[in-house]
């Protein structure tokens, strides 16, 4: 079960945030549309866009916080955006960098 919550992701903001009990819990920034995390139970926070790619929902991973700092994943969500828009699938593209 996830829940969706928005606000300005801010490195105090995210820090303050708790676990769930089970599951995973789903926050969206404001400033930067299309950037999400989620907080596993485990307390894990992973940084995330969310889009349709192809005709298929997908869940573009960027990073798991704090290795990813706020603004890098602004920037990521962005790029990864414009290759969406652009009618490229991201995960395509990542395994022809690699």
């Amino acid at each position: 079960m996830t829940s969706d919550k928005q606000f300005n992701f801010t490195v105090q903001s995210i820090s303050a945030l708790t676990s769930p009990d089970k599951g995973i819990v789903v926050f969206k920034d404001i400033k930067e549309k299309g950037l999400s995390l989620y907080i596993t139970a485990n307390g894990i926070i992973i940084f995330f866009v969310r889009k349709r790619v192809k005709g298929r929902d997908e869940r573009i991973l960027i990073g798991q916080f704090p290795d990813i700092k706020i603004e890098q994943a602004r920037k990521r969500a962005a790029a990864l955006k414009g290759l969406v828009a652009s009618n490229i699938d991201p995960k395509v593209e990542e395994r022809k960098e690699s």
